[in-house]
């Protein structure tokens, strides 16, 4: 008789933990694909020039909200209009995952004294 109360009462709160557990991760599972297909939506879109005109120092995307932001920028493609200082060039090393390291190159706007690092594999 005190196996089986002892056998319960260690089974069910593992049981209702072990439930929950699994309902939360079906649940993970429906945000995360719902987020891959807005990430694919977005980075199908034209590229946006970011590249500041007439060397204001001004940016749109610095003065929008969070939700504006990653509604019309968050990953999307860019251009910028620049220079290129390859002498300046970092090499990020990152070995994870047989993956290389990213290479970063400084762009040089010439109207602003603004520079952008260009990250690339």
């Amino acid at each position: 008789m005190y196996k089986k109360l002892l056998y319960s009462s260690v089974s069910l709160p593992f049981s209702y933990v072990t439930a929950k557990a699994f309902l939360w991760q079906r649940r993970r599972k429906v945000e995360k694909i719902l987020e891959i297909e807005a990430r694919k939506k977005s980075l199908n879109n034209d590229p946006l020039d970011i590249t500041p005109e007439n060397g204001e120092d001004r940016y749109e995307y610095n003065f929008c909200s969070d939700e504006e932001f990653s509604e019309k920028y968050a990953y999307r493609p860019v251009e910028i209009t620049g220079i290129y200082d390859h002498s300046n060039e970092i090499l990020v090393d990152r070995v994870r995952d047989h993956e290389r390291g990213y290479c970063m190159t400084l762009i040089y706007i010439p109207e602003t004294i603004n520079t952008f690092y260009y990250f690339s594999n």
